[in-house]
């Protein structure tokens, strides 16, 4: 397994695709793909890197972390932080360790970058993975307001 950064922005949208479709069916699918192909060329690298585990020439693994800059706060005093997101493996080669190496390039990147914290969102499933790698629950509660623009 070679651990790699991903930079081809139709790879990056058929993995955030691939990714969609285990939450079901994605409607508007071909206007998606291009929306993902445009925001994946005009962001890789500038706050968005993408991380991916490689078995046979084929990307199997994947996450995203996208780095900003927030208000400084005691908890990120530089106010630099780091969202994961994205965290997929093909179903045929899940439990074999994909993902966790994944992270953590992606954890010594956001080191790298200077992240102070990482936040991310996980099913009950993949919580486990993530605290194993140091992940803490958060005393927050994510919350969410739908603006009304979504199809």
């Amino acid at each position: 397994m070679d651990i790699v950064r991903i930079s081809d922005p139709e790879t990056l949208a058929a993995l955030r695709l691939a990714f969609l479709d285990e939450g079901g069916a994605v409607a508007k699918r071909e206007a998606l793909a291009a929306a993902l192909r445009e925001y994946f060329a005009a962001s890789i690298g500038t706050g968005l890197h993408a991380f991916g585990a490689v078995e046979g020439g084929q990307v199997v693994s994947c996450a995203f972390l996208v780095i900003r800059r927030v208000p400084p706060a005691p908890a990120f005093p530089d106010g630099v932080t780091g969202t994961v997101m994205n965290v997929f493996t093909l179903p045929g080669y899940r439990r074999r360790g994909y993902a966790r190496a994944v992270m953590e390039s992606l954890v010594a990147a956001a080191r790298e970058l200077g992240a102070n914290r990482l936040d991310l969102s996980a099913t009950r499933a993949a919580g486990e993975m993530y605290a194993r790698s140091g992940f803490l629950l958060s005393p927050y509660c994510h919350m969410r307001l739908d603006m009304g623009r979504s199809e």
